[in-house]
């Protein structure tokens, strides 16, 4: 799956710190059709269309792309991260499939294929996919990588909601497997007045929790601890009178178990 999709986030405060380090979305781009076939031909996945990655500008939804990012890995400009997502004709769910490509070898050389479940809160669209290369060194010659995952359905009228999520993968042999999922980048509350598509006078505030992880020296199970840090803020630019909170997370020999950890 992404059925739990993953997360870290915006700062990274805690001991040697990831943020800003070789991460810059802005070379983030759209997959070109062959490099999606490159990879549909190595996971044998069959009749997969080509076309607008967007829901409205599609005429034949089923097999078809909807959402990539391909990015550069930074310390090997040869290998190109791939990820898109497509709708294979299941309801309520779409496919996502990350890969390495050796540009130089014009191969896939890694790949993983999951899930993502779809609901009200939840919606796959062109722009749902972001890709993070910051320095997540979480062992001796392991350098996981992120996929941010964003729904593409209005949050506005809901009480609260949530920002991107986040997944951290690591290459193992010829596949990718997520080693970090279900942390929310970000979460969002009404502390005074009400969804923005009601009629209402009243002054409406919003505190934003934001969620970022440091990596520590420590190390359990061979991967090194996560810091995860928990900082709120309102949009009115007074002071949340949250407190900042921090959790550590540690590796079990398959993941971060995240869920028993941090109660949203």
């Amino acid at each position: 799956m992404l059925k739990n999709i993953s997360t870290v986030v915006f700062t990274f405060l805690v001991c040697h710190s990831a943020y800003g380090q070789g991460n810059d979305p802005s070379v983030d781009a759209l997959c070109s059709e062959p490099t999606i076939k490159l990879v549909s031909e190595y996971l044998n996945i069959q009749e997969l269309h080509f076309g607008p990655q967007d829901t409205e500008s599609r005429t034949d939804s089923k097999s078809s792309v909807i959402a990539s990012a391909c990015k550069r890995w930074p310390y090997d400009k040869s290998i190109m991260i791939v990820s898109f997502s497509y709708d294979a004709g299941i309801q309520y769910e779409k496919q996502l499939i990350v890969s390495l490509v050796d540009t130089f070898k014009k191969e896939a050389i890694a790949a993983y294929k999951g899930t993502i479940p779809e609901d009200a809160a939840m919606t796959v669209g062109s722009g749902s996919l972001i890709l993070d290369t910051a320095r997540y060194d979480i062992a001796p010659g392991v350098r996981a990588f992120g996929l941010d995952l964003s729904t593409s359905h209005s949050q506005g009228c809901g009480d609260g909601g949530v920002g991107p999520i986040r997944t951290l993968f690591v290459k193992e042999g010829k596949k990718i497997r997520p080693v970090l999922e279900g942390l929310y980048l970000s979460t969002w509350t009404f502390i005074k007045g009400g969804p923005s598509c009601a009629a209402s006078e009243r002054e409406v505030v919003i505190e934003t929790t934001s969620y970022g992880v440091g990596i520590l020296r420590t190390v359990t199970n061979g991967y090194a601890d996560l810091r995860i840090t928990a900082t709120s803020t309102f949009d009115n630019g007074k002071k949340s009178p949250t407190r900042p909170k921090r959790y550590t997370l540690k590796y079990d020999g398959k993941s971060y178990p995240v869920q028993e950890t941090i109660a949203w």
